[in-house]
């Protein structure tokens, strides 16, 4: 088996995470789009297919946030292994969370086209929407395995240090897939006028290509993945491996949409005009918050390689590296959307009543994002370093502890303006635990500052 694509135990520790930050930010963008391709698209259908999207969407991201999960338990036992120079665990952790991500993907799946009806109509979906819903849905879970294959391919990809290669796939899998689309939804080229059903394919197909991709370079180009049927006590010790990290990385994923509803709600009590600003405003935080995901994802194989290697100093070293550029990124985003709030929100809706709350979101939250990073630094830390608990932690005081409760109060007494308050407060509550985590970590002494 080769060395890892980029070994993480030696060199100087800025470089090597800004090198691999900066790839990741493009691959994320990448399926960012993939998402907003597919709504404007199936917004030109017309508002019945946009709204059976809009119930589609919880569950596929339930779906991709449990790949995730997998991925994350995956690069963080792979990373650990690599740095230790245990090639046979390698191999051996490479091919069994694959064919775990495989086997959960095909059971949810199939326990989803069993209860379609169920699952939407408890969900609020009408018959007549219902029938949208089965058009795209259908397709959608019997492609679901392609969709794990690539994110546990990525996340052995990150584990080696190899953060463009994953990001190559990324970006050409939303290039695909924004150029099927509009062929099958709207009957071009020849192509029958297929409709959401369309969309579904265009997105299968999409990721079943990348799959291709990504087993061809696993196995010839990067010798990570070796063809072999596991023992059952292989697989199941491969396995609980991963699950100890991905199981609650995957609920700590999940916690965060569901927060989001949560939310939502509440900020429906204060009209339409608040939550169509909320909705903007959120988009504009996903987009601004890419840099800052990909710097903590960065942090995730550089802590788990030097952490098997033994490496505990670097561990400390890449902790501050870091947080300073953590910070200083925080610092240059809010900057930018308090300076140029108006016209970024007017690019969505430049209606006066959704632009003046959009505004005083952007005006009081975005400097709290520094403290979001944090957050997703040291969860990532924590993850690579196998210690899923604390990650796990932080998800629910940041979320369930501080902001529902915060919001829920400070908007009965201050409206909407104070349910930005509580985001804000929530974040920074989270980052000073985050931060005392951080000090604890190995390699970092508690007298110094991260």
């Amino acid at each position: 088996m080769k060395k890892p694509a980029r070994d993480l135990t030696h060199g100087p520790v800025t470089p090597l995470l800004l090198g691999m930050a900066i790839p990741m930010i493009w691959g994320i963008l990448s399926m960012i789009a993939i998402s907003l391709g597919d709504v404007y698209f199936i917004g030109q259908l017309g508002s019945k297919e946009l709204a059976a999207i809009s119930f589609i969407f919880p569950v596929t991201m339930i779906f991709g946030r449990l790949s995730r999960g997998m991925g994350t338990g995956a690069g963080s036992v792979i990373s650990r292994s690599l740095g230790a120079g245990d090639q046979q665990s390698v191999e051996r952790l490479c091919r069994d969370s694959l064919i775990l991500s495989i086997i959960v993907m095909v059971v949810l799946a199939a326990i989803g086209l069993a209860t379609i009806d169920l699952t939407f109509s408890l969900m609020g979906a009408s018959p007549e929407i219902l029938i949208l819903i089965h058009q795209y849905i259908e397709v959608w879970y019997f492609g679901a395995v392609f969709l794990a294959i690539p994110m546990s391919g990525n996340a052995i990809f990150r584990a080696a240090g190899n953060t463009r290669t994953p990001s190559q796939i990324m970006v050409f899998t939303s290039i695909i897939n924004l150029a099927i689309a509009p062929i099958l939804i709207f009957g071009l080229l020849g192509f029958p006028p297929l409709g959401l059903m369309g969309a579904a394919i265009a997105t299968v197909t999409a990721h079943g290509i990348s799959v291709i991709f990504t087993l061809y370079i696993l196995i010839y180009r990067e010798s990570l993945l070796t063809i072999s049927i596991p023992t059952p006590s292989e697989f199941l010790q491969s396995t609980r491996s991963i699950l100890h990290v991905g199981l609650p990385a995957a609920i700590s994923a999940m916690i965060i949409p569901l927060s989001a509803a949560v939310l939502v709600g509440i900020i429906a009590n204060y009209g339409s005009d608040a939550v169509a600003a909320f909705g903007i405003v959120t988009r504009i935080e996903a987009l601004a918050m890419v840099p800052l995901m990909a710097l903590a994802g960065s942090i995730a194989p550089y802590v788990g390689q030097n952490f098997g290697a033994g490496k505990y100093h670097r561990i400390g070293q890449g902790l501050k590296s870091i947080s300073i550029l953590t910070v200083g990124c925080g610092l240059i985003l809010a900057a930018i959307l308090y300076l140029f709030a108006t016209p970024i929100i007017s690019i969505f809706n430049d209606e006066i009543a959704v632009l003046s709350v959009a505004t005083d979101f952007l005006t009081i939250v975005p400097i709290s994002f520094i403290g979001a990073g944090l957050v997703m630094v040291t969860s990532a830390s924590c993850n690579a370093l196998g210690k899923p608990r604390a990650a796990i932690i932080l998800a629910i005081a940041r979320f369930m502890v501080f902001l529902v409760p915060l919001a829920l109060l400070m908007g009965h007494y201050f409206g909407y303006v104070g349910i930005f308050w509580a985001t804000f407060l929530s974040n920074c509550f989270a980052a000073i635990i985050a931060v005392i985590i951080l000090r604890n970590l190995p390699g970092v002494k508690p007298r110094r500052q991260v």
